[in-house]
């Protein structure tokens, strides 16, 4: 890993091809763990990871008020924090060519249309405007969420790094350590060490899964 801090807001440069099969169950409900683990614990339009908290939904690409048989249909479902589920609501702009249209991470490459910068979402295309605008991407909260994350993030990364660098060296006193008492105390260390390694390790992970980053 390097040693600049990553960022879970760059949208894919590729569309989204599922990878899980669930179900079939009849209750869109039901399919909150697959889409979590499909979308990898992120909301698909804003790109919020979940280990951050708040409220996540299964969210209908084509609404269920308007497309009773796609309720259930696990193509149409998608994992959205309640905030972009809630403002996309029963909203619907049929996709067309060069359109404004609500983008779909799994037939549009989501970065075509949408970028971030100092956590902003820009648009890219007409489909790009009408979604941020639609879902209100940049509202001074969402804003500022964006901008605590990457923070906790940053240190996060900034402290794995360290504590790996730092590692080899507690071995080595380890191993070069006569005493009893003074080796059981490097190895408690260690053990510590290692404990607040995985700990990032496992936040980085979650926090980072869309992104591809080796942690």
């Amino acid at each position: 890993m390097g040693s600049a801090s990553p960022s879970p807001f760059r949208y894919s440069t590729v569309r989204h091809v599922r990878r899980l099969k669930p179900g079939p169950f009849s209750k869109s409900r039901d399919y909150i763990d697959a889409l979590a683990e499909e979308f990898y614990h992120s909301c698909v339009y804003c790109l919020m990871p979940d280990v951050f908290g708040g409220t996540f939904e299964v969210e209908h690409y084509r609404p269920e008020s308007k497309f009773k048989d796609l309720r259930s249909e696990y193509s149409n479902l998608f994992y959205a924090c309640r905030a972009c589920n809630g403002r996309k609501g029963k909203k619907w702009f049929e996709p067309e060519p060069d359109g404004a249209y609500i983008v779909n991470p799994c037939q549009d490459a989501m970065g075509e249309h949408l970028w971030f910068e100092a956590k902003r979402a820009k648009p890219r295309s007409k489909a790009g405007k009408l979604t941020e605008e639609t879902l209100r991407l940049n509202d001074p909260n969402s804003v500022k969420f964006r901008e605590n994350v990457d923070l906790v993030i940053a240190e996060a990364w900034t402290k794995l790094v360290g504590l790996r660098k730092r590692r080899p060296k507690v071995v080595k006193a380890i191993n070069a350590e006569k005493d009893a008492v003074r080796k059981r105390h490097l190895e408690t260390a260690l053990e510590a060490l290692d404990g607040d390694v995985e700990k990032r390790v496992a936040l980085l992970r979650q926090a980072l899964g869309r992104q591809g980053h080796k942690v």
